[in-house]
């Protein structure tokens, strides 16, 4: 039975080293998920006062941030990359780089804060394996989990961009280069919208429900960064009309959640639902009018907040 055992353990521990080694194989240089270290190190080089977004492709997407650096005098870092890293990785990498006075405009997806979502999906895999040992000590049981059981998924897709890149990418604008200096997705700004209204469907595998001991989490987080001098100003995402309408009873349940933990919005949720003309490909997506549209309207807010800019 012992030596069964041994030989059991053994062939574990192989399998395991066999399947690390695998997903340690670098991602495409080119893939979007890379954009990572560039806007980490935009983090590191530009000094407060500045205006930080935070949040996933919603802001990534979300944003004209030239224009929002020239009408506030202060330099602006997009930091928005893929919901499906999970809120929590996000403010976690964010608070690797905080300095006081960062201003801090943080809109994350309404998935967020349903079921897992804080926790990440896939892309949380993706990324990690490029850099385990400098992203693993800032993960949680639940993001772990998200890790392990993806791996598979990640080898899988690494294997098929090695042997199919050219094809899988093609003009693809989810791919590194499709960023700006300031962390703007802008290759699809002179692209035709694709987002229809029937896109909306079915969003979870698991019957929807708010994720409160995350909200608790979340709040906490939020009273520690006004703590140290960080500037928090809390939005909704910008989401399309048809997908607000469909997901409507769950995003009224985030909102009460939120506010019965003292972190409620800082403006109606309806101040950010827009007409399904203005998003190009999915209901978190902006083009280039709907970036725009947002961008002075985030502008306005910060007025109206009190945030003051960097005029003198």
């Amino acid at each position: 039975m012992k030596k069964f055992l041994s030989r059991f353990l053994l062939f574990v521990g192989l399998m395991a080293l066999l399947i690390c080694s695998l997903a340690l194989i670098p991602l495409n240089k080119d893939n979007y998920l890379l954009e990572q270290e560039n806007k980490n190190g935009l983090l590191q080089q530009t000094s407060s006062p500045r205006i930080i977004l935070l949040g996933g492709s919603n802001c990534a997407f979300g944003y004209d941030s030239k224009m929002l650096s020239d009408s506030t005098c202060l330099p602006v870092i997009n930091m928005g990359l893929h919901a499906g890293l999970g809120l929590k990785f996000i403010l976690d990498n964010y608070l690797q780089y905080a300095q006081p006075e960062d201003i801090i405009v943080l809109s994350p997806e309404y998935d967020h804060f349903i079921n897992n979502g804080a926790y990440g999906e896939k892309s949380l895999a993706d990324l990690f394996w490029e850099q385990p040992c400098k992203y693993v000590s800032h993960m949680n049981s639940y993001q772990l989990c998200v890790i392990f059981k993806n791996t598979p998924a990640c080898i899988k897709e690494k294997f098929r961009y090695f042997f199919f890149a050219d094809k899988i990418m093609g003009e693809s604008i989810y791919v590194r280069h499709s960023f700006n200096e300031h962390g703007d997705v802008v290759a699809h700004w002179n692209k035709s919208n694709t987002y229809k209204s029937s896109d909306v469907g079915v969003r979870y595998q698991e019957t929807p429900k708010v994720n409160r001991n995350f909200i608790c989490y979340f709040s906490q987080m939020m009273k520690k960064m006004n703590e140290n001098n960080i500037h928090v100003v809390f939005y909704p995402p910008v989401i399309s009309k048809s997908a607000y309408l469909n997901e409507k009873d769950d995003i009224e349940s985030i909102v009460s959640a939120l506010e019965h933990d003292s972190v409620p919005f800082m403006c109606p949720v309806m101040d950010f639902v827009y007409e399904d003309s203005l998003f190009f490909d999915t209901k978190y997506h902006l083009n280039k009018i709907g970036a725009q549209k947002r961008t002075m309207q985030i502008v306005n807010m910060l007025g109206s907040d009190g945030i003051n800019s960097g005029r003198n």
